[in-house]
């Protein structure tokens, strides 16, 4: 059996097909695709705020648990947009959890 850890482009497709049937369908579709674009935990994503999203220049700023030696770390990622795909762009804060 395979190891990975990560689902394939036609895995992603199917969970956003999926999701077309539902209530919300444009909204569950752009959720969806928002978290598996940027790689966002179930947890960051379900805790975004609209103040997080910076629609005019492209920005989405994610809180993140980060388990560094022996304690939790809170660090600020900012996922900017380019061309094709957004990056991280660079981490805002780092507080200790």
């Amino acid at each position: 059996m395979n190891d990975r850890k990560h689902l394939v482009s036609a895995e992603v497709d199917k969970f956003i097909e999926a999701a077309k049937d539902s209530r919300n369908a444009a909204r569950d579709r752009c959720f969806l695709l928002l978290m598996f674009r940027h790689g966002l935990r179930v947890s960051e994503a379900c805790g975004l705020k609209l103040s997080q999203v910076d629609t005019e220049s492209r920005v989405l700023r994610v809180a993140r648990l980060v388990y560094k030696g022996h304690r939790n770390i809170q660090q600020t990622v900012i996922y900017t947009a380019g061309k094709n795909q957004a990056q991280p762009a660079a981490i805002l804060r780092t507080s200790h959890v």
